[in-house]
């Protein structure tokens, strides 16, 4: 049967931590940062922000990752939100325009 949008429960992933710089923690502070890290995952999840799926076809879902990662978010919402070379329809496009002129007149 072909798998229709909706039809999935969850996803399980595993994550995997390589080339991790532990400075001079023994094995027990590890566990224990490891642990809380975890927690905040486990409480708050984390958004998969990278490929079509999440932003559409655009080639620019790596900049959009690379803000995120530096933690600025207003930055990779600027990048989502900016006008796309591939044409969006005029509701999109609209929005668009409206994002870029959000702080027109406005003084900060």
């Amino acid at each position: 049967d072909e798998v229709k949008l909706g039809a999935l429960a969850g996803n399980r992933f595993d994550i995997v931590l390589r080339n991790i710089d532990t400075g001079d923690d023994d094995h027990e502070t590890i566990r224990r940062k490891l642990e809380v890290a975890g927690e905040g995952f486990k409480q708050s999840g984390f958004i998969n922000y990278f490929g079509m799926q999440r932003f559409g076809k655009s080639v620019d879902t790596h900049e959009v990752g690379l803000q995120i990662l530096k933690g600025d978010f207003e930055g990779a919402v600027d990048i989502i939100m900016r006008e796309k070379a591939d044409g969006d329809g005029p509701r999109v496009l609209e929005a668009r325009q409206t994002w870029a002129k959000r702080f027109d007149g406005v003084n900060v």
